[in-house]
């Protein structure tokens, strides 16, 4: 059977989605042709409706399936609606959206199938079923739409350990791989692991937590493939792709586990020559782990503070890790030589300005080697979408319009108006250093002093933040000139001097 498979990664820095890939995998070890449309600017592959009935009339599939995020939803109604029209092709839309609003998605009318949680199996079941011509509504994990009413079958336990480690590696190839690393300057994404035993209230694992409940507890559904499965993998990917640099790991948290990790660090050097970066909890790294991560290969390690007010983080966010321990996760990776991200998050319902600045001032004394800010964004399924939904706080068009947690705050907050938020966001870097023991400080606190004066006109039409990029550029050639350290922004990013840098895109 031939199955389109399509992923919408729009405005965003080009991803490359493992989910989609495993599940391609999947169908093609089982005799099923896959072809795969990866929309991305970046890519020079923007969404086109053209493009879309080429490959459709090119292809002939009888399935069409998506994956999604929240943000990109949008772009997959376009071009679900565009199909509808002319094509009589069942549609299947899975991804973390169609598992968090699964009756919404049915309710459009253009999309006939959800696949709720994991989808390798669901989608295998599916396609063999429909191949053959029998009923497949009664597959768990999967939803549909039929003569306007909508069915949602119960969900089925997740993959077990032995399963997981057994399923084959992502497609790559039927994506542009060798362009995507090309892009992501040759880091290439693995994962060892799937699933986080936290609950943090912006995201949607603890919906998965309560999904599975009825099989799993919190903590069985953090899964571990073998370390030999994992370094076989990137064995196999370094073959055909020896542009790769880095191998970046976008477990959750990848040190949460220490046999495993003790296996890995002892592993990993014998049979990969690359470093490696990934993300970890503040309370999961400290100097023995650091040093042993190190001595492995791990170039970068990414740490969530997400706010530096421990108000926000213990009581909204559901982070219990005070400042302290946030601080002293830095103080080890520096240590350890390891190069340390912070991941920011601002515009939090109930959130201040002065705890924003409180965010920037932690940041200020870890001083990272990149620091990151996101904008929060609620999330169905989430307990800070259901606080958003019942204090009214989302404005419905902008959040159907956002496309990434980079772009834009969609909540109205009258302690937190939304151009403060869109300030701090754009000048976040900026904050930071002006709050650093630098000497380049006193430069960022006057041209903060001057642009926190701009009228909030210009802020929320963007014009004060086009002039922030000019004038950014120009403070950063001159202070470069000058080797003065400062955060520099990725786009004039020279990688020969900066000692310090903000990795995220404008």
């Amino acid at each position: 059977m031939r199955a389109l498979l399509i992923y919408p990664d729009m405005r965003v820095h080009v991803n490359y989605p493992l989910g989609l890939g495993i599940i391609s995998s999947v169908l093609k070890e089982h005799g099923h042709e896959t072809r795969i449309l990866h929309f991305n600017e970046e890519m020079g592959f923007p969404v086109d409706m053209t493009a879309l009935e080429k490959n459709i009339l090119d292809f002939d599939p009888q399935l069409i399936a998506f994956s999604s995020v929240s943000n990109q939803f949008r772009y997959v109604k376009q071009m679900a609606a565009f199909i509808k029209h002319k094509w009589d092709i069942p549609i299947l839309c899975g991804g973390i959206h169609a598992t968090i609003a699964s009756e919404k998605v049915l309710q459009l009318g253009t999309i006939d199938i959800i696949c709720r949680g994991e989808g390798e199996f669901p989608a295998l079941e599916l396609v063999e079923k429909m191949e053959k011509g029998e009923d497949y509504t009664t597959i768990p994990n999967l939803g549909f739409r039929k003569n306007g009413e909508i069915k949602i079958n119960p969900i089925r336990p997740l993959i077990d350990v032995e399963t997981y480690d057994s399923l084959p590696f992502p497609d790559r190839d039927g994506f542009d791989f060798r362009e995507i690393v090309k892009k992501k300057q040759g880091w290439a994404n693995v994962m060892g692991s799937r699933g986080c035993h936290l609950n943090c209230t912006y995201c949607v694992n603890h919906y998965y937590h309560a999904m599975y409940a009825d099989f799993h507890t919190t903590a069985e559904n953090l899964r571990y493939r073998k370390v030999s499965t994992v370094l076989r993998e990137i064995e196999e990917m370094l073959d055909k792709y020896p542009d790769i640099t880095l191998i970046n790991f976008d477990d959750d948290i990848f040190t949460l586990d220490k046999k495993w990790l003790s296996e890995f660090c002892e592993e990993y050097p014998k049979k990969i020559k690359l470093p490696f970066a990934c993300n970890v909890y503040p309370t999961n790294i400290n100097r023995e782990t650091a040093g042993m991560l190190a001595r492995a290969g791990c170039a970068e390690m990414k740490i969530g503070l997400e706010s530096g007010s421990e108000r926000v983080r213990r009581q909204i966010l559901k982070r219990p890790s005070r400042d302290s321990v946030n601080t002293e996760a830095f103080v080890v990776a520096e240590e350890a030589g390891i190069r340390s991200w912070s991941f920011n998050m601002i515009g939090v319902p109930t959130e201040t300005k002065e705890e924003m600045l409180m965010t920037a001032r932690l940041n200020a004394r870890v001083r990272p080697y990149i620091v990151r800010c996101s904008i929060f964004y609620p999330y169905e399924g989430t307990d800070l979408y259901r606080y958003s939904v019942e204090h009214k706080l989302i404005q419905e068009e902008r959040a159907e319009n956002v496309s990434s947690h980079l772009e834009d705050t969609v909540l109205d907050m009258p302690q937190l108006p939304r151009e403060e938020i869109l300030k701090f966001k754009t000048m976040f870097k900026w904050y930071v250093d002006a709050h650093s023991d630098i000497e380049a400080a006193p430069i960022f606190q006057i041209l903060i002093s001057y642009f926190e004066k701009l009228p909030k006109e210009e802020w929320s039409s963007g014009k004060a933040k086009d002039l922030f990029h000019s004038v950014d550029l120009a403070i950063d050639m001159l202070l470069r000139e000058l080797k003065m350290e400062h955060y520099a922004t990725r786009r004039h990013l020279d990688l020969n001097f900066t000692k310090k840098l903000n990795y995220e895109l404008p």
